[in-house]
């Protein structure tokens, strides 16, 4: 067996002890990349993940603040079906061990749920998530996590975020919620007059940052900024109304 499938094999079963055994630990900064789906740049929203996750590690290591950043990705586990190779996973495993961020390997809306509002119950507000990040595929009201293609039925049966499911008392007050990653996130959607920002204001008392466009996915790092600037949007940045 070659060596990058030794690592597969080993980096499995450590997902498998690390889903198990992560409440166990104080995880303030979340980032989530969605699976590609039908994009040329298969890489994208890994890249980004990773590059959120090392820009807010650093930014708690200037404010002497000890605090962990905790790396999701999303796979249906089925490159012909919208998610990442194997390959692609164990590269990103590597550098994401070589940074010290912490990876969990998804592949239900519902587990994602389930891990972050683990930390309602713990009775030390430093495991409250106090930034979550998203960067995947979304439409108007829906983070489409698990998004297939474009193809009418696989739309109806992409795999996406309960938002609705998860728990407001897993953030802090004045957490920080940044679904710019995702396309046009503040725009409501035709059947629930709701956005994706919509339902993520009462979760917080702190801001949700949000796009108004179809973002641009260029493959390699690139600002919020940038992410909406290619098809003339902005950042739309709306107050959460927690209490």
């Amino acid at each position: 067996m070659n060596k990058v499938l030794i690592h597969i094999a080993v980096f499995s079963l450590l997902i498998l002890f690390t889903v198990h055994n992560s409440q166990s630990f104080a995880k303030d900064g979340i980032v989530i990349s969605g699976q590609p789906g039908p994009l040329l740049n298969k890489k994208h929203f890994l890249e980004n993940g990773l590059d959120r996750c090392l820009k807010i590690r650093n930014a708690y290591k200037r404010e002497n603040k000890n605090e962990k950043v905790v790396w999701i990705i999303f796979n249906s586990n089925i490159p012909r079906r919208g998610g990442y190779t194997k390959e692609d996973l164990a590269e990103y495993s590597i550098k994401s061990k070589n940074e010290n961020i912490e990876l969990i390997i998804l592949s239900s809306g519902n587990d994602l749920v389930k891990f972050l509002n683990c930390r309602v119950n713990y009775s030390d507000s430093n495991s409250f998530i106090s930034k979550l990040h998203y960067y995947g595929h979304a439409t108007p009201g829906h983070l489409e996590i698990g998004f297939i293609n474009n193809r009418f039925w696989n739309k109806l049966i992409s795999k996406e975020i309960p938002i609705k499911k998860i728990n407001p008392n897993c953030f802090s007050d004045s957490a920080i919620i940044n679904v710019v990653g995702g396309c046009r996130t503040s725009i409501k959607s035709v059947l629930s007059k709701k956005s994706v920002a919509d339902k993520f204001l009462h979760k917080t008392n702190g801001v949700v940052l949000a796009s108004d466009v179809r973002v641009y996915y260029p493959g390699g790092p690139v600002s919020d900024k940038t992410l909406v600037k290619k098809n003339n949007g902005q950042i739309v940045i709306f107050k959460g109304t927690k209490n």
